[in-house]
C-alpha cells in the first residue's frame, strides 16, 4: 500500500502531487493513522516537537470497552519524547480544578467523571464499563378501580316492566 502512495510527480492511486518536502500523499497518511489507532501499525511521531498523539485523537479518547486500545495509547505515551511536558500540563490542569474526562493524557486514563484509573485497573474498568445496569424488577401495578358497572340496557328495561318504577 505504501509503495502505491509514494514516488515522484503524482501519486498513482489518488493523484496527489508530491513536493520536495512531502513524499507521502494524504491518503497514505490517513491510512497509517487509522492503522496506528487500530494497533495494526506502530505509533509514529508526525513531526518533530509534537507528541505521538498529535492528530490522532481517536486513539487517545476513552470510548467503547476495549482495554487493548487504551493500553496501546498508554504505552505510546510512555515512550513519547514529550511525556514530561504532557505531565506538567496535566498537573497544572488538575491543580486548577479542570476535570479531564474520557481521555488518555500523559499515559493516564480518565473516566467520564474525571476519576483517574490506575494502569493495573484498566482491564477491570473496561469490564465494568461494558456491563449493563440491572433493570429494577417492576412491581405489578395495582389495577385501577373500574367505575361501578352499569347494568346492560336490557336489564334496565326489565326494571320498568315489573312496575318498579
Amino acid at each position: 500500500m505504501a509503495r502505491e502512495h509514494t514516488g515522484e510527480g503524482r501519486c498513482r492511486r489518488c493523484g496527489f502531487v508530491y513536493s520536495g518536502q512531502v513524499r507521502l500523499c494524504p491518503t497514505s497518511r490517513r491510512i497509517a493513522a487509522e492503522l496506528e489507532t487500530r494497533g495494526k501499525a506502530p505509533a509514529t511521531q508526525p513531526h518533530t516537537g509534537q507528541g505521538l498523539c498529535a492528530g490522532k485523537g481517536s486513539g487517545w479518547t476513552v470510548t467503547s470497552t476495549k482495554a487493548a486500545a487504551w493500553k496501546r495509547a498508554m504505552a505510546a505515551c510512555s515512550v513519547c519524547p514529550l511525556l514530561a511536558q504532557c505531565e506538567t500540563q496535566l498537573e497544572d490542569r488538575l491543580a486548577t480544578g479542570v476535570k479531564v474526562r474520557e481521555q488518555i493524557i500523559a499515559g493516564r486514563l480518565f473516566t467520564v467523571t474525571g476519576r483517574e484509573v490506575e494502569a493495573a485497573g484498566v482491564d477491570a474498568f473496561a469490564v465494568a464499563r461494558g456491563r449493563t445496569k440491572k433493570k429494577q424488577q417492576q412491581k405489578p401495578r395495582a389495577s385501577i378501580a373500574a367505575p361501578a358497572a352499569t347494568p346492560a340496557p336490557a336489564r334496565q328495561l326489565a326494571l320498568f316492566e315489573n312496575g318498579v318504577a
